[in-house]
């Protein structure tokens, strides 16, 4: 049965991600963590090809975030900071949070940490001789 079948016969609301992202930004009070956290939902909802909220799985979380860590190579074109990449997880994390608390997607707290514990992401930099 799809995600989404499912999740209608189990009473989950079903709602498209924007609304659910609205709603979820107007917890937050400064409009620059609101402008950069719906970047990155939105970008990783594109990503994953999320229509609805109850569609989000957790090995497309887990996906997701290995593609995120995949880019901290230096030798890619498509290169991301860790602070980025922490930023865009932080905001997805948020989101899934908020979506989960109001009933929204059913997750458990470990999936919507993408498995991983809270500690950031840090790239060691070539020391300059």
């Amino acid at each position: 049965m799809p995600t989404t079948a499912r999740a209608v016969a189990c009473g989950v609301p079903l709602l498209r991600w924007p609304l659910a992202l609205q709603t979820s930004l107007d917890t937050l009070s400064s409009p620059r963590t609101r402008r950069a956290y719906e970047r990155a939902v939105v970008d990783a909802m594109k990503a994953l090809g999320i229509l609805y909220p109850a569609d989000i799985e957790a090995p497309a979380l887990a996906q997701y975030r290995s593609g995120l860590v995949g880019r901290l190579d230096p030798d890619r074109p498509d290169r991301l900071s860790p602070a980025t990449i922490n930023l865009k997880l932080a905001a997805l994390r948020q989101f899934v949070s908020f979506c989960s608390v109001t009933g929204i997607v059913r997750l458990s707290k470990y999936a919507i940490t993408f498995g991983r514990s809270h500690r950031p992401l840090r790239w060691n930099a070539p020391t300059r001789c």
